[in-house]
């Protein structure tokens, strides 16, 4: 049984769970088993690949840098429905601030709308994106064969940013007691998130979350 700790902290983002009445040696294994999951189980979705275009001018290599960068941390959902890989082709006029809201359409939802991708100045903007279900993370260098003019997008597809645990031993007797600290980047909560990384991770412990 995993019961979770009341910490004051933002719970949509952050929780923290413990483990009570382990034999020695259980907490590692199931603490080591969870944090693995969590980060590389559940499954989440992420831009992977951007090909940009200016009316009339080179792009220069160091924009699409700042606009790759930008990319990998737009947290999103993409729904089966929509399908895997997504394309979407977002047209923007001179003079424009590029938020993550103009992803959002039927299968694509985003965390905070107002997260700033780039932006326009003179010229008129071309963006092409593709999306991806996926699990963990898949930096550019591996990416799959793209498009031509796309540049890869390092993924980030997993909603769990951090995890980590503790154990503790009990004094006087033989059992201990492990800590588990999740943070996600809010398109779970953590404890959904274990959730899904007990499935995975710890079936045979028929592991039970309460709050």
């Amino acid at each position: 049984m995993l019961t979770r700790v009341k910490t004051g902290l933002d719970e949509s983002r952050y929780q923290r769970f413990e483990g009570r009445g382990l034999e020695r040696g259980a907490g590692a294994l199931l603490g080591a088993a969870l944090r693995h999951a969590l980060l590389n189980r559940v499954p989440g979705a992420a831009v992977t690949a951007v090909r940009a275009e200016f009316d009339g001018l080179k792009t220069p290599p160091e924009w699409i840098r700042r606009l790759q960068s930008s990319l990998s941390l737009v947290a999103l959902t993409l729904s089966s429905r929509a399908g895997s890989p997504l394309f979407l082709r977002l047209d923007v006029p001179p003079s424009t601030i590029v938020t993550a809201a103009e992803l959002e359409r039927p299968g694509v939802t985003v965390v905070d709308p107002s997260y700033e991708i780039c932006a326009t100045r003179k010229h008129r903007l071309t963006l092409e994106l593709w999306l991806e279900q996926g699990f963990g993370m898949r930096f550019g260098g591996h990416a799959r064969p793209l498009p031509e003019g796309a540049v890869a997008v390092d993924a980030f597809f997993g909603p769990v940013i951090r995890a980590d645990y503790y154990v503790h031993h009990n004094d006087g007797d033989h059992l201990e007691r492990v800590v588990l600290e999740v943070e996600t980047n809010g398109v779970l909560t953590p404890q959904a998130a274990l959730w899904k990384a007990a499935l995975h991770a710890a079936p045979e412990w028929d592991v039970e979350i309460a709050d």
